[in-house]
């Protein structure tokens, strides 16, 4: 993720913006319980999940297939 997307050296408040609804989407993917907190197991699932997802070896829907 780049977080200066038109690679002019500086970051705006749209660019900004975009950071922080990327965050928030995050943290609604990892908040597995939805109690608007992230658990040290959660924390950790999320780790875990974007690695794997860097490698190419999928995330969420993997691990449910395999449950």
């Amino acid at each position: 993720m780049q977080l200066d997307a038109n690679d002019d050296g500086e970051l705006s408040a749209e660019e900004l913006s975009s950071i922080a609804e990327r965050g928030q989407r995050m943290f609604q993917w990892a908040d597995e319980d939805k109690d608007g907190a992230l658990s040290k197991k959660e924390l950790e699932t999320m780790k875990t999940r974007g690695e794997a997802m860097r490698q190419g070896r999928g995330g969420r829907d993997d691990e449910q297939a395999r449950d």
